[in-house]
């Protein structure tokens, strides 16, 4: 026969190839790599030197077990549109360095195309259009039990790794570490059309099954460090890391290292607490890593505000849980909801975030890692901003073609211009918590290990300060934002009576009177409030 040895389906082209062996002798193997912002590159990673610690944390997933949810999280890696059209075809392996919070888990790998095109067919499927609903397609996938990570080195080829799959070669996860695992991936042939992208997703859960045990459900994280900067001493409690990914294709094969069709967790809020420590409280966004603002959110954090209200503290301190202040609104909810339900939505996200601006006491918000977002909008209701200087802020809704929804741009057109709110709420650029500093959208800006002292620093100096003149002097400001100098001097005379009789002031003009009497500085005191 004259028919050549190897024949396959090139998805995307939509058409029959042949080969004269397989793996392709034409291949170009190519590497991809797991990068920070989830996203697909050739680049290996940058250190934490150049990128800062914020944009070098592990990524994080935790999957609910099957008893309690059928919604598989997933970690997902897609590389920008594609300048021209790539094909891959033949195997992949990823190479994937993560840690897990128990003894064993499920890796699930999916590589997909997504883009606009719609006009691949598939031959298993008969050649038939694939529906302009599916905006992605599955490719191929890998699967590797955790404890069956063992290879057969003698065996395995570098683009198809052979694990021993026997009794004596389990090896159970020690939860926390970070391990290797090399995955092999279905071998696929696919042309990725200009404009669409590469996308892999890492999961522990295939298709939900009811009757199935809940033995590997929790996973924690998958990132994209490189394997020569990764540092396992850096990882805490249940935060897992991913330290190393690597995709080994074939062909102009974009494939991807990875992490693939995977659950993502969304880390959903479901706890915000309020706490005091004498005249100082606290609300915390207790959910970590991410801290997402999922559809309870709006109605925990009144709850929180009407506790700290209902006290008789004097400065309320904004802060969080984990490496990251907040990645905003948990949007995975919203998708088939109606117009009438985001109204309420974001009138309810509203009505929290105004109450912690109505209250009479300082407040201020303690920012490391990301604010994205509504927990962007969430730091800047805050009379004082104090961030790390390696934070990340963004308004991410143009993304969604959205805009910011509690307050985002007409807090940052006060507090740096309106040019620049423009900038960052039409553009959707990063901030860093240097920038803000100097921008004066964050009043305090400061190295990452001094951020927690700092803030305690502050908290006390307001805690101890003249309550009554802080919320006269935010009215004040109120005024003058609504209706500029004109309106706050309407309201100034009035505000300053109501100090003039207090206690506080009182003791303030005595000793301020005796240090003129003894020409000496006024000394610093503590105020009690009233």
């Amino acid at each position: 026969m004259d028919e050549p040895p190897v024949r396959y389906w090139l998805m995307g082209a939509n058409e029959w190839r042949t080969g004269t062996d397989w793996p392709l002798p034409e291949t170009q193997w190519t590497k991809y790599y797991l990068s920070h912002w989830e996203t697909l590159s050739t680049e290996p990673p940058r250190p934490a030197s150049e990128l800062g610690a914020a944009a070098r944390e592990p990524d994080v997933f935790t999957q609910m077990p099957v008893t309690r949810t059928t919604k598989v999280e997933r970690l997902r890696y897609m590389t920008d549109p594609l300048p021209h059209d790539v094909t891959v075809a033949g195997p992949i392996t990823l190479t994937l360095y993560a840690a897990i919070d128990q003894e064993d888990t499920n890796w699930i790998v999916v590589l997909k195309d997504v883009g606009p095109d719609v006009s691949v067919r598939t031959a298993r499927e008969g050649e038939r259009d694939v529906p302009s609903s599916l905006p992605e397609r599955e490719l191929t996938r890998g699967w590797l039990k955790a404890s069956y990570r063992a290879l057969d080195e003698k065996r395995s080829k570098p683009w198809e790794p052979f694990h021993k799959l026997t009794q004596d070669a389990i090896a159970p996860v020690k939860p926390g570490e970070v391990v290797e695992y090399r995955i092999q991936i279905l071998a696929t042939a696919n042309q990725f059309k200009a404009g669409h992208r590469i996308c892999l997703d890492i999961t522990s859960m295939d298709v939900p099954d009811r009757h199935r045990r809940d033995d590997q459900c929790r996973v924690h994280s998958v990132s994209r460090l490189q394997q020569q900067d990764r540092d396992p001493q850096d990882l805490s409690g249940r935060r897992a890391a991913i330290a190393s990914a690597a995709a080994h294709h074939p062909s102009t094969h974009r494939s991807a290292p990875g992490l693939t069709s995977a659950q993502r967790r969304s880390v959903t809020m479901t706890t915000i607490r309020f706490e005091r420590d004498g005249a100082i409280g606290n609300i915390v966004l207790a959910n970590p890593p991410f801290n997402r603002l999922d559809l309870r959110f709006a109605e925990a954090l009144r709850v929180a505000v009407h506790q700290a209200s209902e006290s008789d503290i004097r400065v309320l301190v904004v802060r969080s849980e984990g490496p990251h202040f907040s990645f905003g609104g948990e949007v995975r909810e919203w998708p088939g909801k109606d117009v009438n339900w985001f109204r309420t939505f974001v009138a309810d996200v509203n009505v929290s975030y105004r109450a912690i601006e109505m209250l009479k006491i300082p407040t201020v918000a303690v920012v490391q890692g990301i604010a994205f977002g509504g927990g962007f909008e969430l730091a800047l209701a805050c009379d004082f901003l104090v961030a790390a200087d390696n934070a990340i802020f963004r308004c991410v809704e143009v993304t969604t073609a959205m805009l910011p929804i509690a307050g985002a741009l007409q807090r940052i057109a006060e507090r740096a211009g309106r040019a620049r709110a423009s900038r960052f709420a039409m553009l959707g650029e990063p901030i860093s918590g240097r920038e803000a500093g100097e921008l004066g959208i964050a009043t305090h800006v400061v190295p990452e290990k001094e951020l927690a002292a700092t803030a305690a620093a502050l908290a006390k100096q307001l805690a101890t300060g003249p309550t009554r003149s802080y919320a006269a002097t935010r009215t004040l400001l109120k005024a003058w934002s609504s209706g500029g100098v004109a309106a706050a001097d309407l309201v100034m005379l009035d505000v300053a009576m109501e100090l003039y009789d207090g206690a506080d002031a009182q003791r303030g003009f005595a000793s301020t009177a005796d240090a003129f009497n003894k020409d000496i500085e006024p000394p610093t005191l503590v105020f009690e409030g009233k």
